[in-house]
C-alpha cells in the first residue's frame, strides 16, 4: 500500500509551547534550504512523493523554496502564515489568514494549493465555521486532525479514517492505532523520534494491514541536531529535541522499506 509523507515547512522558531520566551530575533538562520535540500534529495533517491504544508512566511522569507519543492515534483499545500493557532482565531481571522498565506504561496511560483494543515493540530473539529471558510476558499482537504489527546492537542474521539466533512472537504487525520482499547501514535513530529524504528515499522504494517495508509509527518529541523535553539521549560524541550540525531536514519529505512506518495496522489481527492 502507498502510504503518505508529509512534511511541515517552517523554520527553526515556529513553535507553539505556552512556556516559549523568545527568541525575540525571529530571522531564518540559513539552515532551512538545507534541510529542505537534503528531504529532497531522500525523497528523489526513494523515488518517493511528499506533500509539503508550507508557511507563507517561509515561502516569503526564501522566494525559491517552495518553487524548488514543486520544481522536484512535490505538492505544496498550505501550513498558515506564520503558525498562529486556528484556535485562538475567529472566523474572520482564520480567512485573512488563508488569503495571506495563498497569495503567498502564489508570489513563491506555486500552483494554487488545495490542501491545508493547522499549526500545531489547532483546528478542532467542532469549529463547522472553519471548515466552511476553507471549502469557501477552494480547498478541497484539510489534514489538521490528531486522532488522540495529548498534553498539547488532540481528540481521541476523531475519526482514525478519513472522511468528507459536512462542508464537502475530505479529511485526513493524522495515523494513530488502537492498542489495548487505548490510541497511540509512532508517526511523526516527537513520536517518531522517540520511538524504536521496529515499533514505527510495525505501526505501518498494521495501519495497512486495516486498509488505511500511515501518514507520516516531519519538521525539517528534526533532520539536523545542529539548527539553533529556542527556550523552552524541561518537558517543551524534550519534545522539542527528543533524539534529532536519529531521525535521518529512521527516514532512510522508511524509504527503502514503505511506498510514499503525497496527499494529491490519492483518489479520494479527485
Amino acid at each position: 500500500m502507498r502510504n503518505v509523507f508529509t512534511v511541515d515547512l517552517e523554520d527553526w522558531f515556529h513553535a507553539n509551547y505556552s512556556g516559549l520566551t523568545g527568541p525575540s530575533d525571529r530571522r531564518p538562520s540559513g539552515h532551512l534550504r538545507r534541510q529542505v535540500d537534503e528531504l529532497l534529495w531522500m525523497l528523489r533517491t526513494a523515488s518517493a512523493r511528499a506533500t509539503f504544508f508550507v508557511l507563507g512566511e517561509v515561502a516569503e522569507a526564501d522566494g525559491r523554496l517552495a518553487q524548488t519543492v514543486v520544481q522536484a515534483g512535490h505538492e505544496v499545500a498550505c501550513h498558515g502564515y506564520d503558525h498562529k493557532l486556528v484556535s485562538e482565531m475567529s472566523c474572520e481571522a482564520f480567512k485573512a489568514d488563508l488569503v495571506r498565506s495563498v497569495k503567498a504561496l502564489e508570489r513563491a511560483g506555486t500552483p494554487r494549493v488545495r490542501g491545508y494543515r493547522a499549526p500545531s493540530w489547532s483546528l478542532e473539529q467542532s469549529r463547522v465555521d472553519l471548515f466552511e471558510a476553507l471549502a469557501e476558499l477552494g480547498f478541497t482537504y484539510d489534514a489538521s486532525l490528531f486522532p488522540f489527546r495529548t498534553f498539547l492537542y488532540g481528540d481521541d474521539r476523531a475519526p482514525r479514517r478519513a472522511f468528507r466533512t459536512h462542508a464537502g472537504l475530505v479529511e485526513y487525520p493524522s495515523s494513530a492505532i488502537e492498542v489495548a482499547g487505548r490510541r497511540v501514535s509512532f508517526f511523526g513530529g516527537f513520536y517518531l523520534r522517540a520511538a524504536p524504528y521496529a515499533a514505527i515499522a510495525w505501526g505501518i504494517r498494521r495501519l495497512n494491514r486495516e486498509g488505511l495508509p500511515a501518514i507520516i509527518y516531519i519538521h525539517p529541523r528534526e533532520i539536523d541536531p545542529t539548527h539553533p535553539r529556542l527556550r523552552l521549560r524541561p518537558r517543551d524541550r524534550l519534545v522539542h529535541y527528543l533524539n534529532v540525531s536519529g531521525t535521518r536514519a529512521k527516514l532512510r529505512r522508511l524509504f527503502r522499506e514503505f511506498e510514499f506518495g503525497a496527499f494529491a496522489d490519492s483518489p479520494i481527492v479527485a
